[in-house]
């Protein structure tokens, strides 16, 4: 997995006293410190170019792939798909298929489970790119759960992180209005409480999957934990007392699940909320917490509940096994020990450069893709700072 994040933040006390919330409110009711604010040069094509880019340093070969497709909501063209521009900056082959999977958060796992049966029926790797970034405005609470950042997955016939069986799956879909950002319109429009109906109720997929593939229980029946979709760390801590409540299962069990829900929603508490990205950037941070808090950092064999939600709305839940890759694992906790180490900007500076695409004073673009060129069409070019 490759993961990418603008490089600069916004303390979410701060910000909160500047709109005369109570900071405690917002830090502790949201459970959010900060969250990632990126520049004027980056968008959503960007974020993702960085996190292949973080794949390739891995040692993984781009040029192989049979497919790149690209999850988000945060597209700035309704026709041209973000992974034929990623095609294009990374020079793919011209016979790798390329397009895009829009289900607002949700989309990225439709992505990952078509793209599993990809590389079953061709036998080729593929490459699942999520990338957003969430915007709501300064006015209302959701100011505080907004976000950026862009997780790229490696799909192959031997898997390396994780194992997954896309055949195996629980789904929910229903339509409603509980988020949504029609065309034209720069932030989205959020109803909270509706929203968080919705994502509760869309456990009905985690149901349904239990009812199939684990009818003596499910969360009885060894996850080793689950990652929740991270709008704010807040509401997988809802779900989980959701699915407790619907599960019996012992006191050292229920423990096991909490603590690593905390591990998994930390990175969500420094950049916010990734969208499409957030569940993979979960999984990230559940793999840095069993790292760090295990006797044995061998991760081999663990099974870990994966619930995706997206609003308008629907959800997937799946179980994947960790195959103990080392490498890949100590890639995420390198790169999530050092979220903690971005800089803080100013209220002032956030908006700058998050409403009015302005770049703040003194900030200069370092390494990575960036949008070099926008005509007066509207259409972009990007280009790659070494």
């Amino acid at each position: 997995m490759g993961l990418a994040f603008p490089g600069w933040r916004v303390s979410c006390r701060e910000l909160a006293a500047a709109r005369g919330v109570s900071p405690d409110k917002v830090v502790l009711g949201l459970g959010v410190e900060s969250f990632a604010v990126p520049m004027p040069w980056q968008d959503a094509v960007t974020l993702a170019g960085d996190a292949l880019d973080d794949l390739a340093a891995q040692g993984v070969d781009l040029g192989r792939i049979g497919r790149i497709v690209v999850a988000t909501e945060s597209a700035l063209d309704g026709s041209k798909p973000v992974a034929a521009w990623l095609a294009g900056m990374l020079r793919l082959d011209d016979d790798c298929e390329a397009f895009d999977v829009k289900f607002a958060c949700v989309g990225g796992v439709y992505a990952l489970l078509d793209g599993l049966r990809f590389v079953e029926s061709t036998g080729l790797p593929a490459v699942v790119v999520t990338t957003d970034i969430a915007v709501y405005g300064p006015d209302g609470s959701a100011e505080c759960t907004q976000g950026a950042g862009a997780a790229a997955l490696y799909l192959a016939p031997d898997p390396g992180l994780m194992a997954i069986d896309p055949s195996r799956t629980g789904t929910f879909t229903r339509d409603e209005d509980d988020f949504f950002r029609p065309f034209g319109r720069f932030e989205a429009v959020v109803r909270g409480r509706k929203s968080v109906e919705c994502y509760l109720a869309a456990l009905t997929a985690v149901e349904r999957y239990r009812e199939r593939y684990a009818p003596d229980g499910l969360l009885a029946g060894g996850l080793d934990g689950i990652v929740f979709h991270v709008p704010y760390p807040g509401l997988p801590r809802k779900a989980l007392t959701r699915l407790l409540e619907a599960e019996s299962v012992d006191e050292s069990t229920a423990q096991r699940l909490r603590e690593a829900v905390e591990w998994s929603v930390l990175p969500a508490g420094i950049v916010g909320n990734s969208y499409t990205a957030s569940l993979f950037v979960a999984l990230a941070g559940l793999v840095t917490g069993l790292k760090g808090n295990r006797t044995s950092t061998d991760l081999a064999g663990l099974r870990v509940g994966m619930y995706s939600y997206g609003s308008g709305s629907g959800s997937r839940f799946f179980v994947g096994e960790m195959q103990g890759c080392r490498e890949a694992e100590a890639h995420l906790v390198r790169t999530l020990g050092g979220l903690a180490e971005l800089p803080m900007l100013g209220v002032e500076d956030m908006e700058a450069a998050f409403y009015r695409r302005q770049v703040p004073a003194g900030i200069r673009p370092g390494p990575g893709w960036y949008v070099a060129d926008e005509d007066d069409t509207g259409y972009r070019r990007y280009l790659r700072r070494s």
